[in-house]
């Protein structure tokens, strides 16, 4: 085995080396020359092949991890879009409500100082009007809880930085 090892080696050698002659039928035969080229052609041919699959792999590789990250931060766009849009609905309500209850204080307000009121519609007035103060000060006690909650999440309070995952 080691012959043949040596024997193929001196001929791929000689072929190399454009040496033709090697006192040797078989490895002189024209057809045994053109195999070895041809398979020594093949073999580079794959070899180069190998090497540009194997940038074609990383360009790709690439282009996969940019296109990943630009996903990743669509998303987190999109969670805090609708983070924020919650958020505008939590406070939104109570700030309706609060609105419209000071709109009825004010009514109830005016009616009361021009006198129009009688005594059966003044203890309607009276009682209403502690409804609707206990009313507005829950709506404005649900956004300051909000509001603290907010500030919790984003550490706006904190001496420090810290890192977190939000993924």
């Amino acid at each position: 085995l080691h012959t043949l090892q040596s024997q193929m080696f001196a001929a791929n050698q000689t072929f190399i080396n454009g040496k033709g002659n090697t006192n040797d039928p078989i490895k002189d035969d024209p057809n045994y020359i053109q195999e070895n080229a041809d398979w020594l052609a093949a073999e580079a041919k794959y070899k180069n092949l190998a090497e540009n699959l194997e940038i074609e792999v990383e360009k790709k590789t690439q282009k996969i991890k940019e296109t990943q990250a630009r996903l990743m931060q669509t998303e987190k766009l999109a969670a805090i879009g609708s983070l924020a849009a919650g958020m505008a609905h939590e406070i939104n309500n109570p700030l309706g409500f609060i609105s419209s209850n000071i709109k009825t204080l004010g009514e109830y307000v005016e009616e009361l100082t021009t006198k129009q009121a009688d005594q059966q519609n003044i203890e309607f007035i009276r009682q209403d009007s502690k409804d609707i103060l206990s009313e507005t000060f829950d709506g404005l006690n649900r956004i300051q809880k909000i509001v603290k909650d907010l500030k919790i999440f984003s550490s706006i309070d904190a001496p420090d930085k810290n890192p977190a995952d939000i993924n």
